[in-house]
């Protein structure tokens, strides 16, 4: 019985193995195919002029574009801030801040300004994001996405030549307390929870994917805030449904993104970028 017993536990030591050494197998396959994907995308950025308006958390992403580039002991794109683009004549990354946080309305309104100011004529991609302030539980998020996509609409038919990008909206983490969640658990049962602000993003980001997803010109920021390699992502379930919250990996004040969690966003940026079809 013994013996029995000891060659069984072998077998499933094998056997387990085994799934491990598997598990490893496709986790390098999938992170040598982020890293091919990036660095596609970080050639195409250095041969297309490109810009990018956006806040906060856009300059992570900047950044994470950079680290990158110095990890692979390459110079990387050159990356201009500005709105002029005169100025950056050459092929580049031009970007700059546009509206103010807590003014989703305005920064669109920013952003189609700029592009109709001489972006349009010089871009050959172009995007903008929207931040994780600019929507909260008391968005009305139909009539903000009806209000983004009327104006993506009306600058992708007057400048055909551009590949407008777009991008999910970033979110924040939620790992309170063990005091807050005896506090939030007592509200729930009394009735006077509130829903979580990432469940209005989420909201958002579901019509943008919806819209632009079979596009290919969708980069889901949020998905990437919320994943990590070989892993399920950050989710969440409330009333309203399912969604996700950024990784407190990802991030050291709960909104903005550190080191690892702009490279891991960098990388999914970059690989949309290589997947663009170039106009002619």
């Amino acid at each position: 019985m013994r013996k029995h017993t000891l060659i069984a536990a072998a077998l499933a030591a094998l056997a387990l193995a085994s799934c491990k050494g598997e598990a490893n197998m496709e986790q390098e396959t999938s992170r040598a195919a982020r890293e091919r994907a990036a660095a596609a995308g970080m050639e195409r950025l250095a041969k297309a002029r490109v810009f990018f308006g956006h806040q906060s958390v856009g300059y992570n992403l900047l950044d994470g574009i950079a680290e990158l580039a110095a990890a692979r002991g390459a110079e990387g794109p050159r990356i201009l801030e500005g709105r002029d683009p005169g100025a950056a004549a050459s092929p580049r990354l031009l970007h700059a801040a546009i509206g103010r946080n807590t003014e989703p309305l305005g920064k669109i309104g920013d952003f189609e300004g700029l592009v109709r100011g001489g972006i349009g004529d010089w871009a050959e991609v172009a995007f903008m994001k929207l931040c994780y302030v600019d929507v909260g539980r008391d968005t009305d998020v139909q009539a903000l996405f009806a209000a983004y996509k009327e104006a993506m609409a009306r600058l992708a038919k007057e400048y055909p030549r551009v590949a407008f990008m777009h991008l999910t909206l970033p979110l924040t983490s939620e790992e309170p307390s063990l005091k807050e969640r005896l506090k939030e658990r007592l509200k729930a049962l009394l009735g006077r929870s509130r829903p979580s602000d990432n469940l209005a993003r989420e909201r958002y980001n579901r019509l943008l994917r919806a819209e632009y997803g079979p596009s290919g010109r969708l980069f889901d920021l949020a998905l990437a805030e919320a994943t990590a390699p070989g892993a399920s992502p950050a989710a969440h379930r409330s009333g309203g449904g399912l969604y996700y919250s950024l990784r407190p990996e990802y991030t050291t004040d709960g909104g903005h993104l550190n080191e690892l969690g702009r490279r891991r966003a960098a990388e999914e940026l970059l690989a949309v970028i290589a997947s663009l079809e170039a106009k002619p």
